[in-house]
């Protein structure tokens, strides 16, 4: 499997979805994405006893609003549970926002449990 170049977690939460990648990605650049500082925070505090410093953490922000620097273009995105909170229109703005973000060759990797 080829490691991704790039790969960005919108609603990154705690970090736990990245921590779990690095023991496969460790070669992978990281950027964090979470509308909470509470837990950009946290995600801060983990990611500060891992040598690897391959991360960016983006000021506070929701998905529909993230901007890259640079022409970023992530060969992954992940969207895990971070959209529930969301109407059905947002959900979808925030998804053409990722799919605009993505490499051309890219994944985007969403999940929703639905009540």
């Amino acid at each position: 499997m080829n490691e991704p170049e790039i790969w960005l977690d919108t609603g990154c939460g705690t970090g736990t979805l990245v921590q779990k990648a690095l023991e496969e990605f460790n070669n992978t650049f990281f950027i964090l994405a979470d509308p909470s500082v509470e837990m950009l925070n946290k995600a801060r505090i983990k990611f500060m006893r891992y040598p690897h410093e391959g991360f960016e953490f983006l000021k506070p922000t929701e998905t529909r609003k993230i901007v890259l620097e640079n022409d970023c273009k992530p060969n992954v995105i992940t969207s895990i549970q971070s959209h529930h909170y969301m109407s059905v229109e947002e959900r979808f703005e925030a998804t053409k926002i990722c799919y605009k973000l993505l490499d051309d060759n890219g994944v985007y990797i969403t999940f929703k449990i639905y009540d």
